[in-house]
């Protein structure tokens, strides 16, 4: 009983300091205009843990310990690298393209004989 006891004590000291290896880092992510953005692509650089923003614009990542940086992107917006270093809250102000690509609308109007289509 007492060998079961301390391999359970043991299990969960090593659970603890495995997940003591990162830190939580929030903030809120806003464009020139300080409108939130939701949906925005925040990624610590290098790894594949990520998350998004909300509809007010906040996130929060758990960040491995260490000197990282952390990668904010949204279509139509700037893309911005922000080293952490031992912030614990990041706000970040996106900037707007300006080489945005501009919108196509196609639009079809009148009548053709299925024969004369091209091949699809």
């Amino acid at each position: 009983m007492l060998r079961i006891f301390i391999s359970i004590l043991f299990l969960v000291v090593v659970q603890v300091n495995a997940y003591a290896q990162g830190r939580l880092i929030t903030g809120t992510v806003t464009d020139d205009g300080g409108d939130f953005l939701p949906g925005v692509s925040v990624i610590v650089k290098g790894t594949s843990k990520g998350t998004t923003t909300n509809n007010q614009g906040q996130y929060s990542l758990n960040v491995p310990t260490g000197n990282q940086t952390m990668v904010f992107s949204f279509v139509g917006m700037i893309t911005k690298e922000i080293a952490v270093g031992n912030q614990s809250v990041v706000d970040v102000k996106l900037s707007y393209d300006d080489k945005m690509l501009d919108e196509v609308v196609a639009v079809g109007y009148g009548q053709v004989k299925n024969a004369t289509l091209p091949a699809q």
